[in-house]
């Protein structure tokens, strides 16, 4: 009996802590996650060059062998791969331009990958290789702006910025694995008189380029 009253004893002792022992609040819910900044991109080179294209905001340099260009602190693609590969439909970002600019864009679209490509073999020859198949790092432009003046309208009017060819164009460098933007450039050539073309004018950049490629994006020798 006196085993029965102790057992009833500590029942109502135990009910009665149960009753006073406060009932935890619950977790706060969490915070809803911060939503993503807008990026503010900016628009260069009289609006030839838009920083949203690169997918990336970055102090340009200026160089005699590139207008705008960028390459990420410490690149090196010695012993590397480079893949070039078909480039973007070209944009016409200048205001006026007729179905012909547009067809000379299309064509220099077409064109430039494998032009560049054939310049670059010989300076880049045992430092890094050129593929159209794979690669560690992958080379995509784009043509932004074609301007396809007439033989005629350069030999009467040679001094008139009008009248001279142009072709405008973008290209990255991004890591194959991560699609991460290593390297941008922006470059434009103008042919002013009958002396020259487009295409003249982009072998004699591409003649500059190759050594500054090298240089740039490859450990000195």
């Amino acid at each position: 009996m006196h085993r029965t009253a102790l057992l009833i004893t500590f029942a109502l002792a135990l009910n009665a802590q149960e009753a006073t022992t406060p009932t935890p609040a619950p977790a706060p819910a969490a915070a809803p996650a911060a939503a993503p900044k807008s990026v503010d991109f900016k628009v260069l080179d009289e609006g030839l060059l838009e920083e949203k294209w690169f997918s990336i905001q970055v102090p340009f340099a200026k160089v005699e062998e590139a207008d705008f260009f960028w390459l990420k602190p410490g690149l090196d693609l010695t012993g590397k791969t480079l893949q070039f590969m078909p480039w973007d439909d070209p944009v016409s970002l200048r205001a006026g331009r007729d179905d012909k600019d547009k067809a000379r864009a299309q064509k220099l679209t077409d064109s430039l990958p494998g032009l560049i490509m054939r310049n670059l073999e010989a300076p880049l020859s045992g430092k890094i290789t050129l593929s159209r198949k794979a690669g560690d790092y992958q080379l995509v432009g784009r043509v932004v702006d074609a301007n396809a003046k007439s033989t005629a309208a350069r030999f009467f009017a040679p001094a008139a910025i009008g009248a001279a060819e142009t072709v405008t164009w973008d290209f990255k460098i991004v890591d194959a694995k991560t699609q991460e933007v290593v390297a941008a450039f922006h470059h434009r050539v103008v042919s002013a008189t009958v002396m020259s073309t487009v295409d003249s004018k982009l072998e004699k950049w591409l003649k500059a380029f190759g050594p500054f490629f090298l240089q740039r994006l490859t450990k000195a020798s």
